[in-house]
């Protein structure tokens, strides 16, 4: 690297006057980290140069913002402006393996494959990649990746598929079935001591690091608030045991349905190709045909949010929502018993002409903004206060697969595809033989 360009990157907070600690070359600033507290650094920093000082993460030049008029501005008005996230970039680069693996099975299979395996793979590698900061490489190399088997075998041990774990949900005292799973308990325990292994990494980052990054490492510094003896509030850090089982849960039971969800939205488009040339069309107004776009651009595109709902609503990942009932009670008229299970449906609403006219025909159109329908009628997602915590992050690596993908292929129906697409319970709903299309390249 040129002495030249790192004299120059150096100079940038000089030059715009922004003031804040001098940098060493090639590591910047991150020395003030060292074997450190990142708050109390922080904080430290902040009464040295101000309540806005620039900082060298290595050779990246950034500004650290203490200042609320200025953060509200940043956030709200100027917000078209700020937003990158850390983590999208990283979601674009697994997107573009994603295209570069679909390149070569068009060139190995032209009249059409399953690309149901690619969408585990690829739903995988970008949950870990952003979300825990850990390279899976599951789209280059399935059968040497641990958590992808883990996924899998997790996957298996909660389906109704399976006689054993399907008798034990069905009949609690069967609960003893359980231990005849010894593949999912071998790959969970590998899973374990490899995330494990993983987390401590990211907690060695921490301390030379200038700020969180991902989800891992925000549950790595997170203080969870609770009651100490007196019922006084008190706060303490997540155990390794509790940031475990929250990772290997984002792997287990994240990584699937958004793998279902991309499989039937991509079936849904390969046989409507009216609306298909309709989503196309936005995405080049949008966000051009060159590959390159922003996480704002992602979010203007409505008719994207339309086809994805109206697929989930054919094809609905989570069929319905389960409780179970705590106390005796009667609601709308209705008597529920402590310890009942009650399951909110949602598969049987988005069937009910009544709710959603013309229940079976593709109507991406019945989701835009204008239309009204009752909160209840809708859940994808679940609702209520335990809605699922990753719905953001689903949606995102949603949208960003198929607005690389359009942006490079046509896709269409092969000899193998089945509509309506059929399916089952793995345990959320999956296409049961796999997603069948055929890909034709586009000529920019």
């Amino acid at each position: 690297m040129k002495a030249k360009y790192l004299k120059e990157n150096y100079k940038v907070f000089i030059k715009d006057g922004v003031n804040g600690p001098k940098p060493v070359y090639l590591i910047g600033n991150l020395g003030e980290f060292a074997g450190k507290d990142p708050g109390q650094t922080f904080c430290e920093l902040t009464k040295r140069f101000g309540k806005v000082f620039g900082f060298y993460q290595g050779l990246t030049p950034s500004i650290v913002v203490s200042d609320p008029d200025l953060i509200q501005k940043i956030l709200v008005k100027n917000f078209f402006k700020f937003n990158g996230r850390p983590m999208f970039p990283k979601l674009l680069s697994v997107a573009d393996r994603f295209v570069d693996k679909l390149q070569q099975l068009d060139l190995k299979y032209p009249e059409g494959f399953d690309i149901q395996s690619l969408n585990e793979r690829y739903a995988l590698d970008s949950v870990t990649s952003t979300a825990l900061g850990l390279e899976t490489n599951a789209i280059a190399d399935a059968e040497g990746c641990l958590m992808l088997q883990y996924m899998h075998a997790y996957h298996n041990s909660a389906s109704p598929e399976n006689p054993a774990s399907g008798l034990a949900r069905v009949y609690h005292w069967l609960e003893v079935l359980k231990i005849l799973d010894i593949k999912h308990k071998r790959l969970a325990k590998e899973c374990f001591d490899h995330l494990s292994q993983h987390m401590e990494l990211e907690r060695r980052k921490l301390n030379t690091s200038a700020r969180t990054k991902n989800v891992l490492q925000h549950l790595l510094t997170y203080n969870a608030t609770s009651k100490d003896h007196a019922t006084n509030p008190a706060r303490s850090p997540l155990t390794t045991t509790e940031i475990l089982g929250l990772t290997s849960g984002m792997v287990g039971g994240g990584v699937g349905p958004t793998a279902s969800a991309l499989g039937f939205t991509l079936h849904c488009l390969a046989v409507h190709p009216r609306h298909q040339e309709k989503l196309w069309q936005e995405v080049q107004d949008v966000c051009g045909v060159e590959g390159v776009f922003t996480i704002d651009q992602v979010r203007q595109i409505d008719y994207l949010d339309q086809v994805i709902n109206e697929s989930l609503r054919l094809y609905p990942v989570a069929p319905g929502v389960a409780r179970t009932c705590s106390e005796d009670c009667v609601v709308n008229g209705v008597q529920f018993r402590a310890g009942t299970e009650v399951r909110l449906m949602g598969i049987t609403q988005y069937m009910d002409p009544e709710i959603y006219p013309d229940p079976l025909t593709f109507k991406p159109e019945r989701f835009s903004k204008d239309e009204l329908r009752h909160p209840g009628s809708w859940l994808p997602f679940g609702g209520g206060p335990r809605m699922c915590v990753g719905i953001r992050l689903a949606q995102l690596q949603l949208k960003v697969a198929i607005i690389k993908l359009l942006q490079n292929f046509e896709i269409s129906t092969s000899d193998l595809t089945q509509d309506p697409l059929p399916v089952a319970l793995r345990p959320h709903l999956s296409p049961r033989n796999g997603v069948h299309i055929r890909l034709k390249r586009r000529v920019h």
